[in-house]
């Protein structure tokens, strides 16, 4: 089969538009988040990621006949809410510098932790929502747990904000 030399010339122009704006231009340096910014933003995703996990452990709490099918489709949904909110922790570590991580030591393992927590309950929801014998008490325990650890997270990062905001600047008289 014979191409087009049109078609050719095409392929290559479209290839060659790619590669140059992949390419390295001279782009101004992103600015770097602030330390308490990102504690903040991770702290807010985790207490709505909490929130939601409470829901469904209320839910499950107060119907414990809820059928298999109901049960896999809202663990399906817990890990896909899971797997958004992990990498917090990389965040954290990437806009702290090294004052702040001494300083947050403490609070900083404890969101290594959280971070742990998640990747195993990211599993867990992503076993029970291909179980087709999943249960509702499955479902109770994965978001009980998934409540803790990041009731943990979102006090951790609040907590850690709060001690690496910037001093503010002293009064000029």
């Amino acid at each position: 089969m014979t191409r087009s030399p049109v078609l050719s010339v095409s392929m290559l122009a479209l290839l060659t538009l790619s590669a140059g704006a992949c390419g390295s231009a001279a782009r101004a340096p992103a600015a770097r988040p602030s330390a308490d910014a990102v504690l903040t933003e991770v702290g807010d995703h985790y207490a709505e990621l909490e929130r939601i996990a409470d829901s469904v452990t209320a839910e499950a709490d107060t119907d414990r006949t809820a059928s298999s099918e109901l049960a896999q489709v809202a663990a399906r949904n817990l890990a896909g809410r899971i797997d958004r909110a992990r990498g917090g922790f990389e965040a954290i570590t990437l806009a702290m510098n090294t004052d702040q991580l001494e300083r947050t030591r403490s609070l900083w393992v404890r969101l290594a932790a959280t971070e742990a927590a998640l990747a195993l309950l990211y599993e867990d929801a992503t076993r029970l929502a291909a179980d087709p014998a999943a249960t509702i008490d499955e479902l109770y325990a994965l978001s009980t747990q998934l409540a803790g650890s990041l009731e943990l997270g979102r006090v951790s990062s609040r907590m850690a904000a709060s001690q690496v905001q910037p001093e503010p600047a002293p009064a000029t008289p």
